[in-house]
């Protein structure tokens, strides 16, 4: 009679937090986290953007480096190819519930969207590895690349980010990318310029 009452009891208990709102599956604690990590993602992103309007380019040509100039300007080209392929994957999931696991993918297969936003990464990464002038900057390239973006077909990256992912998870992702695709530029530069005034 004791144990049945006791059951009795914590079913009631648990009907009750459930109820009230005060029980979170593990599920919806982790969509919180994802969902908070992409807030933090876009944050950065928003100070990394605030910074590059306030900064003028680095004027390589009049420090007497015009190769510098043609480098640098390749590398911005590629992170707004980036910039402009995430686009339409951003636009596919805004307003899409967080726990949503097929937009990531329908979007990803959409007009072979994700197809370009995979060849423009790593158009990027391959770009930054070629101007990087010297092998410290290359090496740290080719770690983010590793760890960031280790996909080495748009169908593995597909399964490893889009497929069966939460909306929240896929969009935190294309924010880190798109983060680390923006810092690796401002590491080519920062060596670019270094480089430029070290030479005699």
């Amino acid at each position: 009679m004791k144990n049945t009452t006791r059951g009795s009891l914590l079913a009631l208990l648990a009907l009750s937090f459930s109820i009230c709102g005060c029980w979170r599956s593990p599920g919806e604690e982790i969509l919180d986290s994802i969902a908070s990590i992409n807030d933090s993602l876009v944050k950065v992103k928003a100070r990394t953007d605030q910074r590059s309007a306030k900064l003028p380019p680095v004027p390589f040509s009049d420090l007497g480096c015009p190769e510098y100039q043609v480098l640098a300007d390749s590398m911005a080209m590629a992170v707004e190819k980036v910039d402009h392929g995430m686009a339409p994957l951003f636009n596919d999931l805004a307003g899409v519930p967080q726990d949503d696991r097929e937009a990531g993918d329908k979007s990803f297969t959409n007009a072979h969207q994700g197809e370009a936003l995979f060849t423009a990464i790593s158009e990027a990464y391959t770009i930054a590895s070629g101007i990087a002038p010297d092998d410290s900057t290359r090496m740290r390239i080719a770690e983010i690349r590793s760890s960031a973006f280790p996909h080495t077909t748009p169908e593995a990256w597909r399964a490893a980010v889009f497929m069966n992912a939460p909306r929240a998870a896929v969009v935190t992702i294309l924010g880190k990318v798109q983060v680390d695709i923006e810092q690796m530029r401002g590491m080519c530069d920062n060596a670019l310029l270094k480089a430029c005034l070290g030479k005699d």
